[in-house]
């Protein structure tokens, strides 16, 4: 069996009785399902004992995903939000050099229209919850980088 110990009111680990042996006349020792006890040791944060519940409260992506609070739709929500961002920054680059954007090289204007161009198409094709959205993000083109003003 698996069991975790309350000390405190707090987290303080997890108990296998094949491992440790027998709990006899050991007392903060709780039952936990093995399903549980795998879901909150594949979390990469921290345990904590919450309203009587043990909470991986930074868990992974598949876990968010399982439990809802992770959905494409979000993800494209993030993805817009950034986009804006990537925007405001070509804006001002459009804004405050517009007369050297005509000193640009063929290959500049290229990457900075394929850049843009994929910004605007990542929240329509995306469609997989299992990759991050952004791994999709392109790299931003060295001349818009200086007016980025992100996170």
């Amino acid at each position: 069996m698996k069991y975790y110990l309350i000390k405190d009111g707090n987290f303080n680990g997890f108990y296998d009785d094949e491992i440790h042996g027998d709990l006899e006349g050991i007392n903060g020792f709780y039952e936990i399902s093995e399903e549980k006890w795998r879901e909150l040791l594949s979390g990469e944060g921290e345990i904590r004992y919450i309203d009587e519940e043990l909470i991986n409260i930074n868990p992974t992506r598949a876990m968010r995903i399982a439990d809802g609070t992770l959905t494409i739709e979000s993800e494209k929500e993030k993805a817009r939000t950034q986009r804006e961002k990537e925007f405001d920054a070509l804006d001002i680059f459009d804004a405050k050099i517009a007369v050297e954007r005509e000193t640009l090289t063929a290959e500049e204007k290229t990457e900075i229209d394929t850049w843009y161009a994929t910004w605007k198409e990542i929240p329509n094709n995306y469609t997989d919850i299992k990759v991050p959205i952004g791994e999709l993000y392109p790299e931003r083109p060295y001349k818009v980088e200086y007016y980025y003003k992100g996170e």
